[in-house]
């Protein structure tokens, strides 16, 4: 196992990568409890997508498998969300949506508790946190990017002692994957290489655009929580059964 400042850090071959399909139908019934969640809380002004509703669900269930744990010892860690963000809509004028580069930035909510209520805050949370992040906010982060960068490293360093848990949200819904055609004609299926690094969840559109696909890459005890977590399992499409990456050896 390597080391950071002596502390351990997962190798690659220690992360397992298998995908789950969720049910379209379960995500709206999903995103529709959220809704009124927060709008009896709060005056929103839009819907949380798909991909918001789904992934708080996710953080839900990843918190109070993490809380079972917390109870049989005295350690105790900071448990932040992150989402990965196209930036490419956020500059004013907006950037091409092909234009080329790393335009992203990652947008972080620390929710506190792990209930009912928890899963409509965090919603909340991000949507705020992603609002944020408006052309104003872009030039400011263009011109302070060593800040940034030190925000990062002292992340790191945290994350390298145990002493923080992130748990990193990526989508690429709504991309033009299957209108993609280099001469043989559109693809039949999609997947997702492997990317072999910890506590990361990989969201994309079936083919059929009525559910998600996900790629989860956790350790393999991490992994086994969401496996026989009945909450989890019943948002499941009928073919969404677990089963390794196919890519995963990549």
């Amino acid at each position: 196992m390597e080391r950071y400042n002596g502390v351990p850090i997962p190798k690659r071959n220690d992360v397992v990568s298998k995908r789950f399909v969720f049910d379209g139908l379960k995500i709206e019934a999903l995103r529709a409890t959220y809704e009124e969640s927060i709008r009896l809380k709060m005056e929103m002004k839009r819907r949380p997508s798909r991909v918001e509703a789904l992934s708080a669900f996710l953080w839900n269930r990843f918190k109070a498998a993490a809380a079972k744990e917390e109870e049989q010892s005295s350690l105790r860690r900071l448990y932040t969300v992150v989402y990965i963000m196209d930036l490419r809509s956020r500059f004013e004028p907006p950037l091409q949506q092909n234009s080329f580069g790393n335009y992203y930035r990652a947008a972080t909510a620390t929710p506190t508790l792990v209930d009912g209520e928890e899963s409509g805050g965090l919603v909340r949370e991000v949507i705020e946190e992603i609002d944020k992040i408006d052309n104003k906010y872009m030039r400011k982060f263009q011109d302070g990017y060593k800040e940034h960068l030190d925000f990062m490293r002292r992340r790191m360093e945290r994350a390298a002692k145990g002493e923080l848990i992130t748990l990193t949200f990526l989508s690429v819904c709504r991309f033009p994957i299957y209108e993609a055609d280099f001469g043989w004609g559109k693809p039949v299926w999609v997947n997702m290489a492997s990317m072999k690094i910890s506590n990361q969840i990989i969201f994309m559109d079936t083919k059929t655009g009525d559910g998600i696909e996900s790629y989860f890459n956790f350790k393999e005890e991490d992994m086994a929580k969401f496996e026989r977590d009945s909450e989890f399992l019943q948002l499941l499409s009928p073919n969404g059964n677990v089963e390794q990456n196919p890519l995963a050896r990549l």
